[in-house]
């Protein structure tokens, strides 16, 4: 079997990357790109390695694995710890076993020419580029759709979390509740909303829109019309955006609320800030929490990057 060095190393490299790529994006190290390539490029130094000098039992055993991945977790993520460098180490090593595991899936499924050999991925020269490539893209969707859904599950139901609004110059913090089931969005833009209580945000807006949306946001008034006479509606967009957002309830499948468009919302939860330009809120004319422990309420939008 001919084996061409340029391929191997190619191939070896991209997938050297894409694993430390997505470790680097589950642990948000924010690595530079260099280190990334760096990397990369010496696994696919050491798969050409193993080729040229297969009576070098060390390259391909498991000390010698260790030792590679090592060094390309310490080069790439630069661990301050011998617990945090573990942890690198886990998380790479996840990755791998499971691109790995999708392109030998793909490689049986498809009929491809192809193997795995001591963490050598090997391409027969026949193998479509495209097939290659698909392997590569199908492999990262499905690593990538295992990280959102630990990522989403990673916020527990019914979680505190802090919050700032500010607009035109104005800010109100808040305490909020992360509900895994909150699924109110704009219709317009697909943006999640949050839903807080007019009363907390009384002191970011004048008195007279106050007054205007406590009065003109709810269901009959949204029905009737009201709050677009013409008075109501140019007094209330001197300050804000509006639009009407849908939402379901129990008890009322078909409810509406008004929505206001804010300058930003800073959401604070696990010592992390997460920041939204131009978030959605939508005003609630009711107590959210019967102890007032919260006054508003937020999807897991709200606290993803």
């Amino acid at each position: 079997m001919d084996v061409y060095i340029d391929v191997l190393f190619l191939v070896n490299f991209i997938l050297n990357y894409i694993v430390l790529k997505i470790s680097d994006r589950i642990q948000k190290a924010a690595c530079k790109d260099i280190f990334l390539l760096i990397g990369s490029a010496i696994g696919g130094i050491y798969s050409i390695l193993m080729i040229l000098f297969p009576d070098i039992n060390f390259l391909s055993s498991f000390l010698g694995k260790m030792l590679l991945s090592g060094i390309m977790v310490a080069i790439v993520f630069r661990p301050g710890g011998i617990k945090i460098f573990f942890k690198n180490m886990a998380v790479f090593y996840g990755i791998s076993f499971l691109l790995g595991g999708s392109i030998l899936a793909l490689m049986y499924l498809g009929n491809q020419g192809g193997f795995v050999r001591n963490g050598v991925v090997y391409y027969y020269f026949h193998s479509s580029v495209m097939t290659v490539i698909f392997g590569i893209v199908f492999s990262s969707i499905i690593i990538y759709s295992i990280y959102n859904t630990v990522k989403i599950n990673k916020v527990r139901k019914n979680t505190a979390a802090g919050m700032m609004i500010r607009h035109n110059g104005n800010s109100v913090s808040l305490n909020a509740l992360i509900d895994t089931g909150h699924h109110v969005k704009d219709p317009i833009s697909g943006k999640s909303a949050a839903i807080i209580e007019i009363d907390a945000l009384r002191s970011m807006m004048p008195d007279e829109v106050y007054a205007l949306l406590k009065e003109t946001g709810t269901k009959d008034k949204l029905v009737t019309g009201d709050i677009w006479n013409e008075d109501t509606y140019t007094e209330i967009i001197k300050h804000f955006q509006i639009r009407v957002i849908p939402y379901h309830a129990i008890g009322n499948e078909n409810d509406m609320m008004i929505g206001i468009i804010v300058d930003e919302l800073q959401t604070f939860y696990e010592d992390k800030t997460y920041v939204k330009e131009k978030a959605m809120i939508g005003i609630c004319n009711m107590p959210l929490s019967a102890d007032h422990s919260y006054v508003a309420i937020l999807s897991t939008d709200f606290v993803q990057e």
